[in-house]
C-alpha cells in the first residue's frame, strides 16, 4: 500500500505563499512581496531547524520563553544564514499588547540581539532606512508587513486582539504618513499566519471589546455553541481598507498558527509551551 503521509520536510502549499527549507530552517515568502525582491526581503518563520530545547530542535526566536540565551543566539545566526541578514542590521521589538509605534533608524540595528534593547512597548516599527531588518514576534497573533512602494517605507505589526481593539493599525500607518509623507493608496500589504477564525475562541469580554470599539464587523464575528469566534485578520483588513488602503493590494495568509502547529508555534495549540517564530523584514 503506498504511503501518501507527508514527510518532515514536506509542506503545504497555498496561493501566493510557501514555506521551503533554506539552510534547513522553515522561511515562508509572499508572492505579493516577492515582487519587489530586488527592494525588499520579508520573511515569516516556521518552527522547524533550530536548535533550541524549548522545544527540542525547533528554531524559537524569542529570549522571553525558557529557552537559553546562547541557544536563540544560534538559531539567529542560522536565520542569518538563511536570509542573508547580518545580525547586526536586525532590530528587535519588544511587544506589550498596545497600539505604540516606534520609527526606526540605523541607530537601532542589532538592538535586541548584540546589544541592549531600549525599544520596549512597541508593538510597531517603521523605517525608511535600507538594510535595517525590522524583527516582531509571533504564537498566534497577526503579524501584518507594510511596504509604501512609492515612497520605500516599510511597517511592521504584532497585532494580537489587545492591539487590534487599541487600533494599532491606525497609529502604524498615521506614524508612517507624518514621519515619511506615504500614502496608503500605495501600500503593499500582508496578513501573515496566525490562529483563524476557525481557532480563536473568545469569552464575551473581548467580543464586547471589538464590537464597543469598531463599527459594522458583523461578519467577521461567529457565534457557535454559545461561544464566540472572531477572524481577527477581517478585521484588521476592514480597518486598512477604511485607512485608504486599496483591497486588492493585501494579501492575506492562509495559514493557521494553531492548526497548523505542526509548522508554527501556537501559544493555544501548545498551551502556552512553546517558542515564538518571527516576521522579519527589510529593504536592500
Amino acid at each position: 500500500m503506498q504511503d501518501n503521509r507527508k514527510s518532515r520536510h514536506e509542506f503545504d502549499i497555498s496561493d501566493g505563499e510557501g514555506i521551503k527549507l533554506i539552510n534547513n530552517i522553515s522561511l515562508l515568502s509572499f508572492d505579493s512581496l516577492n515582487m519587489y525582491s530586488d527592494k525588499l526581503q520579508a520573511y515569516f518563520t516556521g518552527r522547524m531547524g533550530g536548535v533550541s530545547k524549548f522545544p527540542e530542535g525547533n528554531l524559537n526566536l524569542s529570549f522571553a520563553r525558557g529557552d537559553s540565551k546562547e541557544l536563540v543566539l544560534k538559531n539567529y545566526e542560522l536565520l542569518s544564514v538563511a536570509t542573508g541578514i547580518p545580525l547586526s542590521e536586525m532590530v528587535i521589538s519588544a511587544q506589550v499588547h498596545d497600539n505604540r509605534v516606534r520609527v526606526v533608524d540605523q541607530v537601532d540595528a542589532g538592538k535586541g540581539i548584540l546589544f541592549e534593547n531600549d525599544s520596549k512597548g512597541y508593538d510597531g516599527l517603521v523605517t525608511n532606512v535600507k538594510r535595517v531588518a525590522l524583527i516582531a514576534f509571533y504564537a498566534d497573533c497577526t503579524p501584518i508587513y507594510l511596504y509604501d512602494t512609492k515612497s520605500e517605507v516599510i511597517g511592521l505589526v504584532h497585532a494580537g486582539w489587545r492591539s487590534t481593539v487599541k487600533d494599532i493599525m491606525s497609529s502604524t500607518v498615521e506614524t508612517m504618513k507624518e514621519k515619511y509623507g506615504c500614502r496608503t493608496e500605495n501600500f503593499a500589504v500582508v496578513i501573515g499566519p496566525r490562529i483563524r477564525e476557525c481557532c480563536f475562541e473568545v469569552g464575551e469580554d473581548v467580543y464586547y471589546e471589538y464590537t464597543n470599539t469598531f463599527k459594522n464587523i458583523g461578519k467577521w464575528l461567529t457565534r457557535i455553541d454559545n461561544k464566540w469566534y472572531i477572524d481577527n485578520s477581517g478585521v484588521i483588513k476592514q480597518r486598512l481598507k477604511e485607512l485608504g488602503v486599496p483591497e486588492e493590494s493585501i494579501f492575506t495568509s492562509d495559514f493557521c498558527t494553531k492548526c497548523r502547529k505542526d509548522l508554527f508555534f501556537s501559544h493555544r495549540g501548545d498551551n502556552g509551551a512553546c517558542g515564538c517564530q518571527v516576521a522579519i523584514m527589510r529593504m536592500i
